[in-house]
């Protein structure tokens, strides 16, 4: 991580020197969050946590087509509080750290630690091929990867090719991702490959569609992933023409006067643990039981609102909500999440997130540690 620092404020102080003749500006903004956890354990532990989590991005700015980008967190345990659990202050880490540098008119040079959005899916990605860290800070975030990238556009066409570095060279990945935007009227395809020596090969479609023209239904939107792995967190690898196949599919609807959004996805693991399968895995290695990663058969329901009311009270304005169940339709364990943010104060979300685990001890949900989490935070963007 040091390297990686070293190396991009070096290139940025030679872009500041050069700003006279570039225009280049530097670009600082971020957050500074303050959260209160409380995790409610099995056995009737109680955890609390309270920390600061400050969140940096840099970026360059100015009449060059070169930009560079960085981003990176921090957490400090809270001197304000005498029950968390977490005392110390944690390194930086980083999260992004890359430059994309123009080569010609349609081609695009990327280095550095990059994140990859892996599809078009809420609640699973069936082509996220690239085994990405997850944030130390944030664990529903995941890192970028060190990489070299080189991507070519095209009015009607997108390709990206990309070698993920690894600690030696033969644990490098090689992937391509070719998306077209004119292919079918309102569609945007995305045919993905990834390759490496360790998992095998890896094949992706994904497609999202918008089919409709009409007022009330030209705000509906239609999508898909497909996924072919070699390589399971749970089965033996395959080889040759062999795969284990993921799949999802969603539909995703927003009313456009009230910002109010519906979310419905079913995706399908075949490499997915059965309920009996599922008891053996507990009884053994009770880490591989991934929550909403590791079921065959799955069912996510999610609502959003931004705004309860539309220029009727300034509370109630910058009010939203969410509510977010997800389900085990095998064993019919549930994860069920709520959330509501404020924001009537000025660049300072104020929120308060609630998550339930459901289920008796041998499902998905209700064999994880965890009955119930809560989480204030009070953020102040800049």
């Amino acid at each position: 991580m040091r390297k990686i620092l070293i190396l991009f404020f070096s290139l940025l102080i030679m872009f500041s020197g050069a700003a006279p003749a570039l225009a280049i500006n530097l670009d600082l903004y971020g957050s500074v969050a303050a959260y209160h956890e409380y995790r409610r354990l099995h056995e009737g532990t109680k955890v609390f946590d309270d920390y600061l989590l400050i969140n940096t991005k840099a970026r360059t700015t100015g009449n060059t087509a070169t930009f560079a980008y960085l981003d990176l967190d921090w957490r400090f345990a809270a001197v304000f509080s005498s029950q968390t659990s977490t005392k110390e202050t944690s390194a930086p880490a980083v999260n992004e750290a890359y430059l994309n540098i123009p080569l010609r008119a349609h081609f695009v040079l990327t280095a550095g630690k990059k994140r990859f959005p892996p599809g078009v899916g809420f609640a699973y990605n069936p082509v996220d091929f690239i085994d990405a860290p997850a944030s130390p800070f944030r664990p529903e975030l995941k890192q970028g990867v060190y990489s070299w990238g080189l991507s070519i556009f095209q009015p009607g066409y997108a390709l990206d090719t990309l070698l993920v570095l690894a600690d030696h060279p033969e644990n490098y990945s090689y992937a391509w991702k070719l998306s077209t935007f004119s292919f079918l009227a309102q569609t945007d395809l995305n045919f993905l490959g990834l390759y490496n020596k360790a998992d095998g090969i890896s094949l992706g479609l994904s497609v999202e569609s918008t089919p409709f023209s009409t007022p009330f239904w030209q705000d509906l939107a239609f999508y898909s992933e497909v996924g072919l792995a070699q390589s399971s967190l749970f089965r033996p690898k395959l080889d040759g023409g062999n795969f284990y196949s993921q799949w999802l599919t969603g539909i995703r609807y927003i009313h456009p006067a009230t910002e109010t959004s519906a979310i419905v996805e079913y995706y399908f693991l075949s490499d997915g643990l059965n309920p009996q399968e599922r008891k053996e895995i507990l009884q053994s290695q009770r880490a591989l039981n991934l929550p909403g990663r590791s079921a065959r058969h799955n069912l996510l329901l999610h609502l959003q609102r931004t705004a309860v009311t539309r220029n009727k009270h300034p509370f109630t304005d910058s009010l939203s909500f969410s509510i977010l169940t997800l389900c085990n339709l095998e064993d019919q364990s549930k994860l069920l999440t709520a959330a509501v943010t404020s924001g009537i104060i000025n660049n300072t979300p104020i929120s308060l997130e609630g998550t339930w685990y459901l289920g008796d001890e041998a499902t998905e949900y209700g064999s994880l540690p965890i009955k119930q989490t809560y989480r204030l935070a009070v953020s102040l963007d800049f």
